[in-house]
């Protein structure tokens, strides 16, 4: 059982009987992409006082991207706006998950702000993304099934060993990227110029994130739902762990 963090957000124009009340939604796509890698995917709550109870009934996290772009007064300073200036409901539920996995060694995989949350949580910092070598940036103008640029793997990372190769095509969708790397992590994957487009923990069963979208390509490069299957598969071995007693 995977759990799967919400984008929180308030109703808008578009949704007019929920204008100022707090709306929670994933892109089915996540589901989707858990459920074909083998495992079953619960929509999480806004965690306050019940992120424990929440991840008792867990095998494994996953820690979402953003859904919508930022409003403009954060665009105009992203450079020195942190992940919690941008949603503070949904930073403080997600870090409050994040930091109750990974007390538990829970199998995490964290997506593009999800990457980012996993490396903050762990005392990380981002910094805003470079434009790639081409002068393109990494918020892409193809839609997000499709790819935008190549990424560079390193050896013997997680990320390797789920798509078989050292170098990808994947979609890009974000404005900050990683700076340094949080207590425990490495980076495993970098886009042209260096920008860092995958992480993963040395210290814990199954910590890993990146800054791409692989559920939206999963399609177009069916090797993607590797990415999901490696959380699913560790998700299982940390199930029968907790069930000897060997975990919390």
């Amino acid at each position: 059982m995977i759990g799967i963090t919400a984008s929180v957000d308030r109703g808008s124009d578009s949704l007019p009987l929920l204008r100022g009340r707090r709306v929670l939604y994933v892109n089915e796509d996540y589901v989707q992409a858990v459920r074909g890698a083998g495992g079953e995917a619960a929509i999480l709550p806004l965690c306050s006082k019940e992120c424990a109870d929440a991840l008792d009934r867990l095998d494994g996290l996953l820690v979402t991207g953003n859904e919508k772009t930022l409003p403009r007064k954060l665009l105009a300073t992203i450079e020195s706006v942190g992940l919690r200036e941008q949603n503070p409901e949904r930073y403080d539920s997600e870090a409050g998950y994040l930091r109750e996995a990974l007390a538990r060694g829970m199998p995490v995989l964290g997506i593009c702000r999800g990457m980012q949350m996993l490396n903050d949580v762990l005392g990380g910092t981002l910094h805003r993304q470079p434009p790639l070598p081409d002068g393109r940036g990494h918020d892409q103008a193809a839609a997000p099934e499709e790819t935008w640029h190549t990424v560079t793997i390193l050896p013997e990372s997680r990320l390797a060993r789920a798509l078989g190769t050292l170098e990808r095509r994947v979609n890009s969708m974000h404005l900050q990227g990683v700076c340094e790397p949080g207590r425990g992590l490495i980076f495993t994957a970098f886009a042209p110029g260096g920008g860092v487009e995958a992480l993963e923990a040395t210290d814990r069963p199954f910590v890993m994130g990146v800054q791409f979208h692989p559920e939206r390509l999963i399609r177009r490069d069916p090797q993607m739902l590797e990415i999901f299957r490696a959380l699913v598969t560790a998700a299982h071995q940390y199930q029968l762990a907790r069930q000897k007693g060997g975990v919390a």
